[in-house]
């Protein structure tokens, strides 16, 4: 029997990966994530601890994985200025629809999940407030102030509507978060006008 090709561990690894990380959902669905160990994890799918940390340094790089592969690679895959608001309501419904195991990540204080939506809404922000920037209506202390204040208005938003027990439509969520950053230029451009009126 010949030796297993990159391709092949590769595939068998992601197998693996995704055992664990199905048995993981299932124990959301039963127990806070707080309570659940790694023994428990492993007895859910017939793997070994050994095999566990094999793959994951501890349960919550596990987590942080699924977050990965289900809201953030699907997200971040053709992602672009005009198509953002899109994106992000294609995850917000996905998490809603899982939302067992989402709210509980959405609403801990550490959650790597928040940390990616908040420096993606970051970038976006940036690059739509370097516009601004080169047309004078905005220094660069400006730009970083607003583009901070934003993004965490974003997942302050995020974080209420999973508290909330995610009632809202994504739809609505969505809206009000395009309009958030929408607003966010509208702000900037109206500051100016209002100081240009004040030097003249």
């Amino acid at each position: 029997m010949g030796r297993e090709t990159k391709k092949e561990i590769s595939g068998k690894n992601l197998i693996t990966k995704r055992a664990l990380m199905e048995a993981l959902k299932k124990l959301m669905e039963e127990k806070p994530f707080q309570t659940i160990t790694v023994s428990e994890i492993t007895d859910q799918c017939g793997l070994s601890r050994l095999t566990f940390y094999y793959h994951f340094q501890d349960k919550y790089a596990l987590l942080n994985w699924m977050c990965v592969v289900e809201v953030v690679e699907p997200f971040q895959e053709n992602l672009t200025l005009l198509n953002w608001d899109k994106k992000l309501l294609e995850a917000l419904t996905f998490m809603k629809k899982n939302q067992r195991y989402y709210r509980q990540i959405l609403t801990n204080d550490d959650s790597e999940l928040k940390e990616f939506i908040f420096h993606v809404t970051a970038d976006i922000l940036q690059r739509g407030v370097e516009e601004l920037k080169k047309e004078g209506l905005v220094s660069e202390e400006d730009k970083k102030f607003i583009t901070y204040f934003f993004s965490d208005g974003v997942i302050g938003t995020i974080t209420r509507w999973a508290e909330s027990g995610m009632r809202e439509t994504p739809q609505k969520v969505a809206s009000r978060m395009k309009a958030l950053v929408e607003d966010s230029k509208s702000i900037i451009i109206s500051r100016y006008l209002d100081e240009e009126s004040e030097v003249h």
